[in-house]
Order: structure tokens, then sequence, then C-alpha cells
């Protein structure tokens, strides 16, 4: 069963809101709505979403941005990074990804993560505006759940919410937590490889690095003491699917 894309709410309290799809073995996709037109370099003008898509017990998902009217525009006007979370824990990332000349847009790619629970695929692109910097198309978010049936939503307890100190003087707290909250913390929670939970460094994520080249590579999950590797968690390349 296949229902409209949710939305979120971060008032006081962060939940997990919205109306969800049974995933079968054969493939199942959904995607958020475009979103708003913006106008960037040269009068072209872009629009972007999030896909999911599941197979076989398998999710992946992706971010895509696009000009509007199939305009093909030069290298490095546009670049997009896909997360993929299981609760609210992130389950896989790929990207950021740039465009090559003359393209119509950039779809970043996550690789495939596994296991029953909520899965929320979420996107942040890039392009180039009328200034010659880079602005920020923010993509609206879209879930399954993979289950028998569906189910209403996952609400986060005191516990969750918060973010945590280690003994070394670390920070770290729950990845969807920290997304929507907008927290900087050295951080976030991961599901390794493996299927262990843990957390990952927020400076191993690609779009934290500079001059990042995409390749596909792990980075460790850790223990919360921020030291101890229990796990690994696979970073794609974000190029498994472009747009020319």
């Amino acid at each position: 069963m296949k229902m409209k894309n949710n939305f979120w709410k971060c008032v006081g309290s962060v939940a997990l809101c919205g109306m969800f799809c049974v995933v079968f073995a054969y493939a199942v996709s959904d995607y958020s709505p475009w979103t708003s037109t913006v106008t960037g370099m040269n009068n072209i003008k872009y629009h972007g979403r999030t896909g999911i898509t599941a197979s076989n017990g398998m999710v992946s998902s992706t971010a895509t941005i696009l000009t509007t009217d199939s305009t093909k525009v030069p290298a490095k006007y546009v670049k997009a990074y896909a997360e993929l979370y299981r609760g609210i824990a992130l389950a896989s990332y790929g990207g950021p990804v740039e465009n090559g000349a003359l393209s119509t847009g950039i779809t970043a790619t996550t690789g495939k993560a596994s296991g029953q629970g909520t899965y929320t695929a979420h996107g942040t692109t890039w392009y180039k505006g009328s200034d010659g910097a880079m602005k920020t198309l923010e993509l609206e978010s879209v879930d399954y759940y993979m289950a028998v049936r569906a189910n209403g939503g996952v609400d986060l307890t005191t516990e969750e919410k918060q973010i945590h100190t280690n003994a070394d003087g670390g920070t770290y707290g729950e990845a969807m937590v920290v997304k929507y909250l907008n927290e900087d913390v050295d951080m976030i929670s991961a599901i390794g490889k493996n299927g262990t939970e843990g957390y990952i460094k927020t400076s191993d994520l690609p779009h934290n690095i500079p001059d990042y080249v995409p390749h596909d590579h792990d980075i460790p999950v850790y223990a919360s003491d921020g030291v101890t590797v229990i796990d690994s968690f696979f970073i794609s390349s974000g190029y498994t699917d472009t747009v020319e």
C-alpha cells in the first residue's frame, strides 16, 4: 500500500510523523513532491526531490536536482547528496556528487540498507546562483515502513532527544534529532554494515570534508566513547544514478 509523503514537525519535541508503505519482494518506489522552482545563474530554473526504493528487503534513496525545462547546464552547476535513515539512525549515505558537462542535473544515490523499520529518505542539493555562489535547495523527505502492515509513526523519548557528552568531551546524539534541531555534534547515530548500532563521526561524512572526491569507502562505527570501533559504515560515491 503506497500512501502520501509525510511532513515533519520539530516544535519542542522531535517526532517521526507520517504515513507509510508496505514493502514486498518486488521493487516499490516513491518520491517526494518536486520543490518550488528556484532561479540560478543565467536565469536557469531548477527543482528537486527525494526518492526511496525497496526491493527484496533492501532499501536505498536518491536526491535529485534538475532544470525544470531540460536545459543542459555546464559542469559543476549542480550538486547533491542523499541520506537514508532507519528510524532515527543513519543507515546509508551517498555523495556529494556534481554534474558533468552539459547535463540537465544530477542524482545522488545511497547504498542499500536492510532490516525492519521506518526508512526515511533525505536529500540536500545545490545550484549555482546568479552571483556565482552555490545555493542550497533542501528537499522534502519521503518514508517507507518495512513490516507486515502500516504503522502510524514513532515518537521519540526524552532520552533520544538529548545531546550527550562522553568522557573525552565528545558530543553525540541521534542522527535524525541532530539534523532537525540543527545541532553541531561530534558523532551521530548510525547502523553499521553488520547491523550494529553505534555512532559515526560527523567529520568523516563527505559533505564535511573540503575537496572531497566521491568514491565508495567505509568509515568506522564507534561506541559512544568515540574510540572503540564496533562496525563499519558504507559511504557510496553517489554516482550510481546520474542524470545527463
